[in-house]
């Protein structure tokens, strides 16, 4: 039962730390100290707590992090969101006794009070860096050259011909729901020994006719002709030029001297990456992304000129 409880709490807290490190402060205890944040102390409970909540390897780096960001909240003024806290809290009191609570939130070395401040940090936490992030991204531009190298390079993956940087899969994973068909085609193919077959059936799928008929006509066997869908990024680098080259309805012959044959292949249907239903999406994500690297530029600035001791 403690078990589900403290799973709820946890989650609850989770909702305002993310992944982030915070800061939480107890002037009731005694504690080792660990570190001084422009004379603001960091202990090891409070490293415990991290470690608890928020990642097994949370540490002092990120205990310093959260400090200097709650520290520079209150020279720019940023208030403390109280009343989300206190729905919150609310919730919590509607859900579990006091004696409960109190329970739950030892077993993570928490006090109600420390629970409280927590919040109250990560409040103004959040709210630094959502100013800064606006603040920011007044002076990002990202030009169109930029998003073109960077379309190049994302239908390239997509197509199978790179592996995927850091970038590309990050982009790809926001937006996976409308990717996910791109890189497949549907084709039809024939495996013949005889060239002057192969260059026959070439002509004839050029002229229009129907692949499946032509199996008939010419009397090509079962294993001789097949048609089905693809990923281009799952085979091998020569068929995946053929097809990448031809439009739709076109065809195009192979040899392939690792078996002494030769490969007719039609592309039936293709969903490729067009530049013209992405660009706002990846101009998105580029800005986004410069960004990001501004907000911990600014970040590590912050850390440079603050008088950081660790003991």
């Amino acid at each position: 039962m403690i078990f589900t409880k403290l799973t709820y709490i946890l989650l609850l807290i989770s909702f305002w730390i993310g992944s982030s490190a915070t800061f939480v402060h107890s002037a009731e205890l005694i504690d080792r100290i660990v570190a001084t944040i422009n004379g603001e102390i960091i202990t090891q409970r409070q490293l415990k707590q991290g470690k608890g909540i928020i990642k097994e390897r949370f540490g002092v780096q990120d205990m310093i992090d959260i400090c200097i960001l709650t520290q520079e909240a209150r020279k720019e003024g940023i208030p403390i969101n109280s009343q989300l806290i206190e729905e919150r809290l609310s919730e919590l009191e509607e859900k579990y006794s006091q004696t409960e609570l109190e329970t739950i939130l030892r077993e993570s070395n928490l006090t109600v009070a420390e629970y409280r401040e927590w919040m109250e940090r990560i409040s103004l936490r959040d709210g630094m860096i959502y100013q800064k992030r606006i603040q920011i991204n007044e002076d990002v531009r990202v030009q169109e050259a930029e998003v073109n190298d960077f379309y190049l390079k994302l239908k390239r993956y997509l197509d199978g011909f790179s592996d995927s940087e850091k970038e590309l899969n990050e982009f790809y994973q926001i937006h996976q729901e409308e990717l996910e068909e791109i890189g497949k085609a549907k084709i039809a193919y024939f495996i013949v020994k005889d060239e002057t077959i192969a260059d026959k059936i070439q002509k004839r799928l050029e002229e229009g006719e129907d692949s499946a008929l032509l199996v008939e006509e010419i009397s090509l066997g079962s294993e001789s002709f097949r048609e089905g869908e693809i990923n281009l990024r799952d085979i091998k680098p020569y068929l995946r030029e053929a097809i990448v080259s031809l439009e739709i309805g076109q065809a195009s012959k192979l040899e392939v001297k690792e078996n002494g044959s030769f490969w007719v292949i039609q592309l039936k249907e293709r969903r490729e990456f067009l530049y013209s239903e992405h660009k706002d999406q990846m101009e998105s994500y580029l800005r986004n992304k410069k960004r990001e690297e501004r907000l911990q530029k600014w970040i590590k600035e912050l850390r440079e000129k603050a008088d950081i001791r660790i003991i």
